[in-house]
């Protein structure tokens, strides 16, 4: 006999008893199955664990979103549920797409061109000695 999901007085289905948390919509964007991610954490854990954290019904505490983030090289913050992941605009991941396909020492380069470009000041004007010096090999690997 099936029976019925347990609802509280709001009439929302009652999950669990622990805050909400982004783990099962991460994992699902990473393409994970929960076995993998089991074997993916350092020490490895077991999938019912996973399905506890996802369910509230197991507390998902700082050490597991570490845990879980190093699993999935995702910010533990992003397993709670105020900060969502900003999505990336379509030159963003151009740029990252670019970025993927060169070479180590291209990239390098490419990361020195940025982090220049970063310490810029907004303000700074041409031929005041503010900008930094670029030379064109910086800029064309």
């Amino acid at each position: 006999m099936i029976r019925p999901m347990p609802r509280n007085r709001s009439d929302k289905p009652v999950i669990g008893k622990y805050p909400p948390n982004r783990l099962r919509e991460i994992r699902q964007e990473e393409g994970l199955s929960r076995a993998r991610l089991a074997q993916m954490c350092v020490p490895p854990t077991t999938v019912p664990t996973l399905e506890k954290l996802e369910n509230r019904k197991m507390e998902l505490t700082v050490t597991w979103m570490y845990r879980l983030g190093d699993a999935m090289q995702v910010n533990p913050a992003e397993f709670m549920l105020d900060t969502p992941r900003p999505m990336p605009s379509r030159e963003e991941t151009r740029m990252l797409e670019l970025y993927r396909g060169l070479g180590e020492p291209a990239r390098r380069r490419a990361f020195r061109v940025l982090m220049r470009c970063r310490n810029r000041s907004p303000t700074a004007r041409p031929g005041t000695g503010r900008y930094p010096i670029i030379s064109k090999m910086d800029i064309f690997c």
